[in-house]
Order: structure tokens, then C-alpha cells, then sequence
């Protein structure tokens, strides 16, 4: 059931994908923007596309739901307490990206510094990993928002 509903969304998505793609065809080019009104909706359509693709064929490659049915275990346990904890932290950068308290950049280190440390235990390695990934995509990612793209970030 569960193999007939994987490939069913991942068929309507690819078609969801393929329409906005053609919709993004006829859209005229931008005069002052070097990018252009496209570019968004093509990206997002072919990303999407592509990882319809890899679900589907996924599911086809999996074993048959009566073979593995009997041997099936859960690998992971519910944590409701990490559903709490990414809902109030994007809840708060959110709220402060809108009050524009702080630059992007600043806010979203912050952010993905407390989100990585939520979902992984403590360690002070995985803590300068967690600083230096959370670096790279706030100020990166601000830089390329603002200098590549020319989209202004609060």
C-alpha cells in the first residue's frame, strides 16, 4: 500500500514539475534583474523532479511488502520532544528575521547552531562542526543572497 502511494505521489509531482516548467517558458525576461522571474521556478521544478525521480525508483528497487512485512522493526524511536524543539526554534527566528533585530547572517548562525546541537548529543567536536557549517551557510548564504541573487535580506 504504502509502495502504490510512494509512486503515485512521486508520478503527480513529476507532472506538478513538468507543468510548472512549461509555465516558466513563457515568462519574459527581466530587464534590470540578471537572473530573471524564471530562474526560481525552473530550479525549484527540476529539483523537485529529480527527487521524484530518485523516489521512484527507490520504491521500485525495494523488496515486495510481503517479505519484508514480517521482518520489519522500527529503527528509530518517536522524539516528540525534538518536534517541539524545531517548531519553537523556528518559531523564534522566524519572529526575530521579522523584527530585523540582527542581520541575517547573525540570526541564522545562531539558529542552525542551536538546531544542530538539538538534534545531536553533545560534543565539543561535533559542537566546532556545528559552528563552522552554521557560519558558512548564515554570512554565506547572506552573501549570496545579496550580492548574487540581489535579494535583500532582513
Amino acid at each position: 500500500m504504502v509502495r502504490k502511494l510512494d509512486i503515485g505521489v512521486a508520478a503527480v509531482l513529476i507532472v506538478i514539475c513538468l507543468a510548472v516548467f512549461w509555465e516558466s517558458l513563457s515568462m519574459p525576461p527581466a530587464f534590470y534583474d540578471p537572473i530573471g522571474p524564471a530562474a526560481f521556478p525552473r530550479a525549484l521544478s527540476v529539483t523537485i523532479g529529480f527527487l521524484s525521480i530518485i523516489l521512484m525508483i527507490k520504491t521500485l528497487r525495494l523488496p515486495s511488502e510481503k517479505s519484508s512485512q514480517t521482518a520489519r522493526q522500527p529503527a528509530h524511536r518517536k522524539r516528540p520532544d525534538l518536534a517541539v524543539g524545531t517548531a519553537i526554534l523556528t518559531g523564534i527566528y522566524v519572529l526575530l528575521l521579522t523584527l530585523r533585530l540582527l542581520s541575517f547572517g547573525v540570526i541564522t548562525t545562531v539558529y542552525l547552531i542551536s538546531f544542530i546541537m538539538l538534534l545531536m548529543p553533545f560534543d565539543r567536536k561535533r559542537l566546532l562542526i556545528a559552528i563552522i557549517i552554521a557560519l558558512i551557510m548564515g554570512f554565506g548564504g547572506g552573501y549570496i543572497f545579496t550580492h548574487v541573487f540581489y535579494i535583500d535580506l532582513p
